[in-house]
């Protein structure tokens, strides 16, 4: 329910009621032109798309985001906007970052614009709502006790100004992290507190109908059955009297889990209608999601576990590939199902699934955790700059008074002075090429440190996944065997042959990185004149062999002589050729070499019958460890078409794909220095 409580609670930041207006997203240049007149200033449009973002930001993102990259356009034009313009300009940037979830680039946007967010100029309410916002954006990236202390400073801000807004905003948010910390009890005070504020304050439907789905989900957590249920049918209440529709949804599917939770199947059931009725109305997504989820889990309390199956299954598929942390908790869910019903193998093979996924979210939560910290380092780097500068300043006054004071003493000294400060200016103009110097040098050097950081989380994603999979194939399928080698020694040879395939791929996976890591070239000691005619008749007969299934066709004429790597320019060759047969459906495997020369290049295009490569992916052939196709289909470690790139970047040429359609086959170029 992760983006459904997000937002929510940009309700809450914003304090505006979100209305559903259904807006055709290729109309933005009509629906701004309709404002504009031809004696519309600059600055009159500029303010006329920052309010339609103000609108849009959470009806029509498209919307939204054109109007602020058309304000953008002004600004890179030479438009001078004044200070509280600009502020709303990257205010509400920032609230499109998040509506995205984009927190890392939300926090760069902060970072960048702390000068203008502490200008004079900006009232202490946008203040105000810029220190939220930096809280709840620490709370997205995973800094938590950041957030935390953040948002009570702001409550203690807001008690002392008497804002009742600022001060339910950020008890909203504190009791939203308290609850998934697992800090049940401070969160219910959080909460508890909105709800006295109702009593003297006039606080929206919204918000307090937000506060009680909240506090339910947090008594659910807390395991408290009965507190939750009693809250929930005053938020029931309380919604139905307010038409918040939308919210009631989310409280009956609470109380079905509060239900279940207290073990009262029969009463669960019955809000189903309920639910069905108002999805049909409402027809939103997430309600529609996550009742889903609450009916799996009717069905499994009821022992129907080919339902509740069936259902997650459905989930599933209507779950967006890159959701990563819900496509895991159906997985995990799947699991628990699968050995409830003694289904052993089906719960094997749902939890390596889960564990694939739980290794990626990992991965993912350390590279963001990583780029975190580097921009840590770099604000508390330039903090340390800034008293640098202001010392060196400093020093720098203190010395023209001392010059002043020489000037003062006569024109003799006057003559030596300018000779002093002709060698300050000459010292400052060798300081400031040398700072240049080394600044070239730091940015060349964190290119290559960006570089390594890459390569490394790419072997990191092969150790910490492709090695383990086959590893713990290897493992599991070899007790199983073990287990059944005395009784039933045909289904231990099927294991066996699981744990031989394992092995397989587990040696083709190492052979891989071995050679990819150790490919170098030295151009003066290994290079050597070569006929590409030549070459390509001595792979044929090895390739012929490798694939005796297949009748393999290569045709070529006139190939190059080229100086270079033997070894290099056959291992290229060598992988492309054997992409061609592997990735090829037909019996008879036809493969066209044909040459050219441009600009210094020679170019050859290598032209297969293959089964092709779909749009979506041709972007992504040359990525270490990327495979498009199962292990089952094509085998592979996934690393040859980057081990091509890299030679091919190593001699100073380069490898494309220049044409490929799904079962039209595909064309790669090579360009090979003349």
């Amino acid at each position: 329910m992760k983006s459904w409580k997000q937002y929510l609670l940009f309700l809450i930041i914003v304090q505006v009621v979100l209305v559903c207006v259904p807006t055709k997203v290729g109309a933005q240049d009509d629906h701004f032109q309709n404002s504009f007149l031809e004696t519309t200033t600059p600055t009159e449009k500029f303010s006329i798309y920052l309010d339609s973002i103000d609108k849009y930001v959470y009806r029509d993102v498209n919307i939204a985001t054109f109007a602020y990259d058309e304000a953008q356009k002004l600004l890179d034009e030479g438009l001078v906007a004044h200070d509280t313009l600009l502020f709303l300009h990257k205010y509400y940037n920032i609230l499109l970052l998040h509506n995205r979830q984009m927190p890392m680039e939300a926090y760069r946007t902060i970072l960048a614009n702390e000068e203008l967010f502490n200008s004079s100029c900006v009232s202490i309410e946008d203040k105000k709502s810029i220190k939220y916002l930096t809280a709840f954006t620490f709370m997205e990236i995973g800094d938590y006790e950041s957030a935390q202390k953040s948002y009570y400073e702001n409550i203690k801000y807001a008690e002392e100004a008497k804002d009742t807004s600022s001060l339910v905003s950020n008890l909203y948010s504190l009791g939203q992290l308290l609850s998934q910390a697992e800090k049940y009890a401070e969160s219910e005070v959080c909460f508890q507190r909105i709800f006295d504020l109702k009593n003297n304050f006039t606080i929206r439907p919204s918000t307090l109908g937000l506060c009680y789905f909240e506090t339910a989900e947090n008594y659910l957590g807390w395991e408290k059955y009965d507190q939750g249920l009693e809250l929930v049918e005053e938020g029931i209440q309380y919604t139905e009297a307010n038409q918040l529709e939308v919210l009631k949804i989310d409280l009956l599917i609470i109380k079905g889990q509060l239900l279940l939770g207290k073990g009262d199947i029969a009463e669960a059931m019955k809000l189903k209608p309920e639910i069905s009725r108002l999805n049909s109305e409402m027809n939103d997504v997430f309600n529609i999601m996550n009742f889903k989820y609450l009916q799996a889990k009717l069905c499994k309390a009821q022992g129907k576990f080919k339902e509740s199956e069936n259902i997650y299954q459905d989930i599933l598929v209507s779950l967006d590939t890159i959701d990563l942390e819900q496509r895991f908790s159906v997985y995990e869910a799947l699991h628990k199902l699968s050995n409830e019903q003694g289904d052993k193998d089906r719960a094997y093979a749902y939890l390596l699934k889960a564990n694939d996924l739980n290794d990626q979210l990992s991965l993912d939560k350390r590279k963001q955790k990583t780029e975190y910290l580097e921009l840590q380092f770099e604000v508390q780097k330039k903090v340390k700059d800034n008293e640098l500068l202001k010392s060196q300043l400093e020093r720098n006054s203190a010395e023209r008074k001392f010059l002043y004071a020489i000037i003062a003493l006569g024109l003799v000294s006057l003559i030596l002075i300018l000779g002093v400060l002709r060698q300050k200016q000459s010292y400052n103009d060798r300081l400031e090429k040398e700072v240049l110097r080394r600044t070239n040098t730091i940015n060349e050097s964190n290119a290559l440190l960006q570089k390594s950081i890459d390569e490394l989380y790419a072997f990191s994603r092969i150790l910490s996944h492709d090695l383990k999979e086959p590893l713990r194939n290897i493992v599991s399928f070899s007790q199983l065997g073990s287990k059944e080698i005395d009784r039933n020694p045909e289904k231990a040879k099927s294991y066996l042959s699981y744990v031989k395939d394992s092995g397989e791929q587990l040696d083709d996976l190492i052979e891989g990185v071995k050679n990819y890591t150790s490919y170098e070239i030295d151009q003066k000691s290994i290079v050597k004149t070569m006929d590409l005619n030549h070459l390509i008749e001595d792979i044929l007969p090895i390739k012929q062999k490798k694939y005796p299934n297949k009748q393999i066709n290569i045709t070529y004429s006139e190939l190059p002589t080229i100086v270079s790597s033997y070894e290099l320019i056959k291992t290229v060759f060598r992988n492309l050729i054997d992409n061609s047969i592997k990735f090829n459906k037909h019996d008879d495997v036809l493969i066209e070499l044909r040459h050219s020369e441009s600009d210094g290049f020679h170019i050859i295009d290598i032209k297969d019958n293959g089964i092709g490569i779909e749009g979506n992916y041709q972007d992504q052939i040359f990525d270490m460890f990327k495979r498009l196709h199962t292990r089952d289909t094509f085998k592979g470690s996934g690393l040859g078409l980057s081990l091509v790139r890299k030679i091919m970047s190593m001699m100073g040429g380069d490898i494309q794909l220049l044409k490929s359609d799904v079962n039209n086959g595909s064309t790669f170029r090579l360009s090979i220095p003349i």
